[in-house]
C-alpha cells in the first residue's frame, strides 16, 4: 500500500478490532485481524442474508466511514453496530440505516449527555435557588463531587464488562457448538455497545466537571470562606428564603407557607443572637 493511497483512505493501523464498518457493496464487516498488510487485506466477518467469514479488500471499505483528513476510520453509530448484527430489520431498512452511517455516527458524537453550560447556570446556579457567589460556589462543589462519583462508579463498570469481554472472547475461540458460538457472539456485541456507551458517558461527565472547577473559580471572590461550607451558608440561606417569601400569595398552601417562614423566623433569630 503506497503513499497516495495511504493519502486517499486510511491507514491500517487505524482499524480497530470488534469495529464493525461499511464496505462499499453496503455490507457490514467486523474487522477482527490483518492478514497480508502489504496488499491490503484484512479478515473480517461479513453481516449479510448468510454470515461468513471471509477476505475483504482494504480498498472496498466505503469511504462513507472514513474521516479522510484526519485518516481515522469514522465508526459505525453505536446503536447501528448492534441492530446491524441480527436480522430485526428488513433489508429496506437495513439500506436505510446504511445511507444514514455518518449522520447517525455524527448524531451519536455529538448528541447531549450531560448538563450544557447554559443548563448548569440557569438551572442549577440561577440567582433564585442561589443568590449568592456562596451558595453559587458550594452548590458546585456539591455537584462536582457527585459528578466524580459517578465516574468512579462509571469506570468499575468498564472494567467489569472489559472482563466480561475477555470471557465471552475467550469462550468463542474454545466453543465448538454453533448456537453456543452465537449466543457468545451476542454477549461480545452487547459488551461493546456498552463500552461505547460508557466512554460516552465518562468522557462527558469529564467535561461537567472542568466546567464546575471553572465555575468556582469565577466564584471565588475572597468574599467567603471556600474551605467550610457553614460559614456563610447562614447569611445565603437567608437570601434563599426571603426569595422564596415574595413569591408566595394567598393560594399558598399551608404547607408552603410554613415550609419559607419556619426557617426564615429561625435564621432571623439565629442572626440576632449573632449581633
Amino acid at each position: 500500500m503506497n503513499t497516495s493511497e495511504n493519502k486517499q483512505f486510511v491507514m491500517m493501523s487505524d482499524l480497530i478490532s470488534g469495529d464493525k464498518y461499511l464496505l462499499k457493496t453496503g455490507e457490514f464487516f467486523e474487522f477482527r485481524y490483518v492478514s497480508n498488510y502489504e496488499n491490503g487485506i484484512l479478515f473480517g466477518l461479513i453481516q449479510g442474508d448468510n454470515k461468513r467469514d471471509a477476505y475483504v479488500n482494504f480498498h472496498d471499505i466505503s469511504t462513507d466511514n472514513s474521516i479522510v483528513n484526519n485518516n481515522v476510520i469514522k465508526k459505525l453509530a453505536a446503536p447501528l453496530t448492534a441492530i446491524c448484527n441480527c436480522y430485526i430489520l428488513k433489508q429496506e431498512s437495513v439500506d436505510i440505516l446504511a445511507s444514514l452511517n455518518v449522520e447517525l455516527a455524527d448524531n451519536w458524537n455529538k448528541r447531549q449527555v450531560f448538563r450544557t453550560q447554559t443548563e448548569m447556570l440557569v438551572s442549577v446556579l440561577n440567582d433564585g435557588k442561589h443568590p449568592d457567589n456562596a451558595s453559587k460556589y458550594w452548590q458546585s462543589v456539591r455537584e462536582q463531587a457527585v459528578m466524580l462519583d459517578n465516574l468512579a462508579i462509571v469506570s468499575f463498570d468498564y472494567r467489569r464488562n472489559e472482563v466480561a469481554l475477555k470471557r465471552h472472547q475467550k469462550r468463542l475461540l474454545e466453543s465448538k457448538d454453533e448456537l453456543d458460538r452465537e449466543e457468545i457472539q451476542i454477549d461480545i456485541d452487547e459488551c461493546y455497545f456498552k463500552k461505547a456507551s460508557m466512554e460516552q458517558s465518562a468522557n462527558d461527565r469529564v467535561r461537567e466537571i472542568k466546567l464546575w472547577s471553572n465555575f468556582k473559580a469565577e466564584l471565588d471572590d475572597g468574599t467567603f470562606n471556600t474551605k467550610n461550607v457553614d460559614v456563610n451558608q447562614l447569611t445565603s440561606l437567608h437570601q434563599i428564603l426571603i426569595n422564596r417569601k415574595n413569591c408566595l400569595t394567598q393560594n399558598s398552601s399551608q404547607a408552603e407557607v410554613i415550609n419559607v417562614l419556619g426557617p426564615l423566623s429561625t435564621i432571623e433569630r439565629m442572626i440576632g443572637d449573632l449581633q
